[in-house]
């Protein structure tokens, strides 16, 4: 396995080279996303509200007008948006 830049590691399949960018990902500060065993079944969730990172991501699929959305849950603000989308990102 060779390296490349922020921690990037590429992997040999079948004459392609595909990128894991966890290490990308890892160095960032997502200070918006919690995770309590004891809360909506443990999974990751924005700031202790009661929305998943999972609901924020379905939301931005229903309200392609971002400030319908925040009309809608004025809870959530843009950095929480942010901070989801890198989550989820970091897991495909």
């Amino acid at each position: 396995m060779a390296r490349f830049g922020i921690g990037a590691i590429a992997l040999r399949s079948s004459n392609r080279r595909l990128f894991y960018l966890a290490g990308y990902f890892d160095s960032m500060k997502l200070d918006r996303i919690t995770s309590n065993p004891n809360r909506m079944n443990g999974q990751p969730g924005i700031r202790n509200l009661r929305l998943t990172v999972r609901r924020v991501i379905e939301l931005l699929a229903t309200y392609p007008d971002l400030g319908e959305l925040y009309r809608e849950f004025p809870e959530l603000e843009e950095e929480d948006v942010r901070q989801a989308l890198i989550f989820a990102s970091s897991y495909l």
